[in-house]
């Protein structure tokens, strides 16, 4: 039964243009319109992924049918949605709504934490599971997170709960364009506990065994006028998620392998791995470049890091320790790189630096 809408509280940032309305049950629910920029096959989305998300038992917020009526948009101003100069209406009828983790009107709700409150946050562990459930769905966004404080957790803890699944299943298009780097949280700290695909458990387990006939009764909760009818298209997309199902573990096999960043390497940082003694590799340009032999003109094989590390300290550049899982033999080791590394700049300043490194020990 769809929940009624009954007071617009304000309106949201994000590519849908999101509302915030209080319905009949006393709930605040954040509302994606049928009308809205992004398409309305997100809100099909939304309600699928919901379902599935909570099945695997993963914060993702209450997912529900919200009945906007005209009389609430004809007499609230502010429920529009602004493209370019041009101003719209939003549609009432069936929306796709939210529920809101906690009272907005009196719990803050914060969409960052930095490293150092994220052990602070109480349901941690399920930044591991909603990886695999992004993995399987195929999120083409950015894994989205809000945290707040819940009464039952102590004052200094926080609950994270996983929102926006809208770019699932590659938005409108229903398919599975799969990247190693797709799904990843971008404060990689919440994965320094993970040593091998034992760490995703239970999330993998509870994926397996999910059956055909859940996917389809998940699918018809979602209103036709979601998808335009295309029943057929709404078939294939949940046969092609019972198929994936077994390959999940891949994938995130296939995160750590990745050869464009290497985000979650074997090795002991997002930008050098060492493979060896005598490699030291560096991302370039978007390109994995091997610079061989280069740490043999070096008594340690460290010291080129430390060096490089002290040149971006030069220009007050952000340096942090960054713990990566998948360690060699379950251990987690550690190292240092620079933010600025991720950027075109710093790396070419990485590059020269290396190069006159080189030719300074040959000389």
């Amino acid at each position: 039964m769809a929940k009624q809408a009954v007071e617009h509280v304000r309106r949201l940032r994000g590519g849908a243009q999101s509302h915030l309305l209080r319905c009949d049950d006393g709930y605040y629910y954040v509302v994606k319109f049928k009308n809205n920029p992004q398409g309305v096959r997100i809100l099909a989305n939304e309600m699928l992924a919901g379902k599935l998300a909570r099945t695997l038992g993963l914060p993702v917020p209450e997912p529900e049918v919200v009945e906007v009526s005209e009389w609430l948009v004809e007499h609230t101003p502010e429920m529009y949605f602004q493209l370019g100069a041009e101003r719209i209406r939003c549609a009432s009828g069936f929306q796709f709504g939210s529920r809101f983790p906690c009272d907005p009107l009196r719990t803050p709700v914060y969409d960052f934490l930095p490293d150092a409150l994220l052990p602070a946050v109480a349901n941690r562990d399920s930044f591991l599971g909603i990886l695999v459930f992004d993995k399987w769905t195929c999120n083409c966004d950015s894994r989205q997170s809000v945290f707040h404080r819940a009464s039952e957790i102590n004052s200094y803890g926080y609950v994270a709960s996983m929102i926006d699944q809208g770019f699932c299943f590659n938005a409108n298009e229903w398919n599975f364009p799969d990247s190693p780097l797709r799904g990843l949280y971008s404060r990689l700290s919440v994965y320094e506990k993970v040593v091998g695909l034992d760490s995703f458990e239970p999330f993998l387990s509870r994926l397996e065994h999910l059956t055909e006939d859940f996917l389809e009764e998940a699918a018809a909760s979602v209103p036709p006028e979601w998808y335009e009818g295309k029943t057929e298209e709404l078939r294939a997309l949940i046969a092609s998620l019972d198929e994936r199902r077994t390959k999940v573990a891949r994938l995130i096999r296939a995160c750590r392998q990745s050869a464009r960043k290497n985000l979650i390497p074997d090795g002991p940082c997002p930008l050098f791995c060492d493979v060896g003694e005598s490699d030291c590799y560096c991302v370039l340009d978007s390109r994995f470049c091997a610079f061989k032999n280069l740490c043999s003109h070096f008594h340690q094989p460290n010291q080129l890091l430390d060096s490089i590390n002290r040149f971006f300290q030069r220009f007050n550049m952000d340096l942090f320790h960054c713990t990566l899982p998948f360690g060699s033999g379950g251990q987690i080791r550690r190292s240092r790189a620079s933010t600025a590394a991720f950027t075109l700049s710093g790396i070419a300043c990485m590059y020269v630096l290396t190069v006159r490194f080189g030719e300074a020990c040959r000389s």
